[in-house]
C-alpha cells in the first residue's frame, strides 16, 4: 500500500475468541458441550443421570470446587465442569429374624420395597417390629411371654449393597432394639 501526502488513519478489526465449556458427567452422562464468545454467559446448563443418584449441578472440579449456575461467564480459554451426584439411600428389601427361644427355633421374613413397619408375632414366640427406612432398619424385640432365654441374629439385605446381621441375646421378660445400616 502506498501512503499519500496527507495524514492516514487505520482502525484494527477485531473478532472475539469462542472457548469451549465441556461438561464430564463424573460417572453420569456427559452434557452437551457449548461452544461460547469470551465473556459470555453460560445459559441453560445440560442435565446430566446417574443411576442410583441424584445430580446435585455442575462444579469446577470433580470434587469439590465451586458450583456453577447459568449466569457463571466464560473465560478466557476452554473449560470442563464436573457433575457432583449424592446417592440415592437404598432401601433394605429383606429382613430376616432366626434364632432360638428356648427349645424352639424361630424364624421370620419381612420385605420392603419402601418405608414402613411390619410385625409379627405368635403364642410362644417374641415380638417382633421391623422398621424399614431409607438407609437403615430398625428391629425391636420384646421377650415378654416367658422367661425363656432368647438368641436371635438380625440380617438385612440391602437392595443393589451388603448384607448385612447382628446376634444378640435376650433374656426372659426383656427387650432389645437393632438399627442395622447399610
Amino acid at each position: 500500500t502506498t501512503i499519500g501526502a496527507g495524514n492516514v488513519t487505520y482502525y484494527a478489526h477485531w473478532r472475539i475468541n469462542s472457548y469451549t465449556a465441556n461438561f464430564n458427567g463424573n460417572g453420569g452422562s456427559n452434557g452437551a458441550a457449548k461452544t461460547l464468545n469470551y465473556g459470555s454467559q453460560l445459559g441453560n446448563l445440560p442435565e446430566s443421570s446417574r443411576a442410583g443418584y441424584t445430580f446435585e449441578g455442575w462444579y469446577t472440579a470433580a470434587s469439590g470446587g465451586t458450583k456453577i449456575s447459568n449466569t457463571t461467564k466464560i473465560g478466557a480459554g476452554n473449560v470442563t465442569y464436573y457433575a457432583h451426584w449424592k446417592e440415592i439411600p437404598r432401601n433394605p428389601t429383606k429382613v430376616v429374624v432366626s434364632g432360638m427361644y428356648g427349645a424352639e427355633s424361630i424364624y421370620w421374613a419381612f420385605y420392603s420395597t419402601g418405608g414402613g413397619t411390619y410385625s409379627g408375632t405368635g403364642d410362644r414366640r417374641p415380638d417382633v417390629w421391623v422398621t424399614f427406612y431409607g438407609d437403615h432398619v430398625n428391629v425391636k424385640l420384646t421377650n415378654n411371654r416367658h422367661s425363656n432365654h432368647l438368641t436371635v441374629t438380625v440380617t438385612a439385605d440391602f437392595a443393589n449393597g451388603p448384607s448385612r446381621s447382628e446376634r444378640k441375646d435376650l433374656g426372659g421378660n426383656s427387650s432389645t432394639s437393632f438399627d442395622i445400616w447399610r
